[in-house]
């Protein structure tokens, strides 16, 4: 899903618990979205009623998530990426946590990366 280049916030992000097979969501270009809210961390993670049920689904959540551009100001307000274990690509440039990475030296922005998303093969360049 894509809602990039729009005027997002955190309220009005609508709840996708319920879009059980989203892997992946593009909200790159939404310079008033500076808080993920707490419906993110189910993303990708509802009910596949009996293939569920047979094991023959599982529940992962999002794998490719693009923030870059957004307004976050610290890692506060990416909090709700911890309860996404399943991300795999997470684009964060063009954001000031972004931006202080470059100050802080780039093995320090991974490693905040790495701490939430241990999963992750790739790290966002700042």
């Amino acid at each position: 899903i894509s809602a990039a280049h729009n005027l997002l916030t955190s309220s009005s992000l609508p709840d996708l618990s319920l879009l059980a097979l989203l892997r992946e969501v593009k909200l790159n270009n939404n310079p008033r979205l500076v808080e993920l809210p707490p419906h993110f961390s189910s993303w990708g993670k509802g009910s596949l009623g009996e293939l569920e049920f047979k094991g023959k689904a599982k529940r992962t959540g999002l794998e490719i998530v693009d923030l870059g551009n957004c307004g976050f100001e610290d890692w506060m307000g990416l909090k709700e990426l911890a309860r996404q274990s399943g991300i795999v690509n997470l684009g964060l440039k063009g954001t000031k946590v972004a931006e202080e990475a470059k100050e802080d030296g780039f093995d320090e922005f991974k490693s905040k990366v790495r701490f939430s998303h241990p999963s992750s093969n790739t790290a966002a360049n700042p």
